[in-house]
C-alpha cells in the first residue's frame, strides 16, 4: 500500500499538509476499549450515550433519506444530506414506532427497559434498526419517512474513507467477539490468517489488532484502488462477512496501520490450541 508522508499534500485536496489535515482524522471513533462488542444491548440497538462517543453518526432510511447528526452544547445538529434541505438544532433524537419484536429485543438485552410511548407512538431514546428516526425541533418532533436501514460512522485513514456500519450485516457473517477468548483463523482463497489471543487481545503477525473490518459492497479491490493517493470510499462492517475482503487495523508503536487482504473470506474458525 502506498503511504502518505506527514508533510505531503493531503489527498483530500484541501491544500494543507497531510499532518495538519486528514492524518488521524476522527481516529478516536475507533478508540473504544471494548471495540469488538459495540453495544451492550445487541448490535441492532444503540443508546444515545453509546453514540455520543462518536464525533458524528450517519443514518440512512428505506425512503433514500440520509442524515448526519453530531452533538453540540445545546443538544444535537441534524443535517439533511439527501434530500439536501437544511441543518437544524435538535434538543434530542429517538427511534419512533417500534414494533413488538423490536420491543422484545430491547427487553431481552436491557431488563430495566420499559415500553415508552407518546400518545400512540412507542419510542426508544436512541437508534433501533427498522424504526423511524425522529428528532425534536423547536416546534416539536418530526420523523423520517422511511425506516432506519443503516447507521454508520465515517473514518478517514491513509487513502481510505471508511463508512463503518454499526448495524448487523445480512447474509453469512461472523462476529469477532465470538473468538476473543480462543483466537481465530480466517481462511481466504489461498491463505490462512491466524489471530492469536494474548491476555484478551488479538495479535496478527505479532502486532496487536485494533479491528477487523469487512468491505461489504464488493468482493475484491483493484490494484489501482489499493495504491491510489486519492481517497476511496468503502462501506465496511465490524463483522467478518463471508465472500468479501477485509481490512485489518493494527497498532504498532502507538500508530494505527492498515493491511488489506484482497481475497474472499471462505471461512472463520477458532484458532486451534
Amino acid at each position: 500500500m502506498c503511504k502518505i508522508g506527514r508533510n505531503d499534500p493531503c489527498p483530500c485536496g484541501s491544500g494543507k499538509k497531510y499532518k495538519h489535515c486528514c492524518m488521524n482524522k476522527e481516529l478516536p471513533e475507533l478508540g473504544d476499549n471494548d471495540l469488538f462488542r459495540v453495544s451492550a444491548y445487541g448490535s441492532e440497538v444503540f443508546t444515545k450515550a453509546e453514540l455520543d462517543k462518536f464525533n458524528r453518526i450517519f443514518i440512512e432510511t428505506t425512503a433514500d433519506e440520509k442524515f448526519e447528526i453530531w452533538k453540540t452544547g445545546q443538544g444535537y445538529m441534524v443535517k439533511d444530506i439527501v434530500p439536501l434541505e437544511n441543518t437544524m438544532l435538535a434538543k434530542g433524537y429517538r427511534t419512533m414506532e417500534l414494533n413488538d419484536i423490536q420491543r422484545q429485543k430491547l427487553i431481552k438485552h436491557n431488563l430495566q427497559y420499559e415500553s415508552q410511548y407518546i400518545e400512540t407512538h412507542y419510542y426508544f431514546d436512541g437508534i433501533v434498526e427498522g424504526g423511524h428516526f425522529a428528532w425534536e425541533r423547536v416546534d416539536g418532533f418530526t420523523s423520517s419517512k422511511g425506516k432506519i436501514s443503516k447507521l454508520y460512522i465515517r473514518q478517514a485513514l491513509d487513502s481510505y474513507l471508511l463508512n463503518v456500519n454499526l448495524l448487523p450485516q445480512k447474509g453469512e457473517f461472523k462476529t469477532v467477539d465470538e473468538f476473543l477468548q480462543t483466537g481465530l483463523s480466517i481462511y481466504t482463497e489461498t491463505n490462512k490468517l491466524d489471530f492469536i489471543n494474548r491476555d484478551g487481545k488479538l495479535f496478527f503477525e505479532d502486532i496487536q489488532v485494533f479491528a477487523i473490518l469487512s468491505i461489504t459492497d464488493k468482493e475484491s479491490l483493484s490494484i489501482d484502488e489499493m495504491i491510489s493517493m486519492v481517497p476511496k470510499e468503502y462501506n465496511v462492517s465490524y463483522d467478518i462477512v463471508i465472500g468479501h475482503p477485509i481490512f485489518i487495523l493494527k497498532i504498532q508503536g502507538g500508530d494505527l496501520k492498515i493491511s488489506v487482504i484482497n481475497e474472499k473470506v471462505i471461512n472463520v474458525a477458532k484458532l486451534k490450541e
